[in-house]
């Protein structure tokens, strides 16, 4: 989840991964598949700060589809990237039951 971007995110433990999407859109009315679909990639990193903080980041990377004009221009390289800083509290490691909250900052 490295690239051009801003520090990497400090911690004991960092925990990095990647997910690819297909998202497939469907007639609301009668559930039948519309021509659409949308690839992506999220790409998501977070480093443990303390027993309580998380903190990270995550990018989502766009591709085109074989049907897209600009596909073979494209050369299977994302074609929009978004970024997030990520940051989570209010937890506890130390195996108590709670609730973390996730947002975006």
């Amino acid at each position: 989840a490295s690239g051009a971007r801003g520090t990497e995110p400090q911690g004991d433990l960092v925990f990095r991964w990647s997910e690819l999407v297909k998202q497939l859109y469907f007639n609301a009315q009668n559930d039948e598949p519309l021509p659409l679909t949308s690839e992506f990639e999220v790409i998501t990193e977070l480093a443990l700060r303390d027993n309580q903080t998380m903190v990270g980041r995550r990018r989502v990377a766009v591709y085109l589809r074989p049907g897209d004009d600009d596909f073979e221009r494209a050369k299977r390289r994302a074609v929009l990237l978004t970024d997030f800083e990520l940051a989570a509290s209010g937890f506890r490691l130390d195996g108590t039951d709670s609730v973390p909250q996730m947002q975006h900052v």
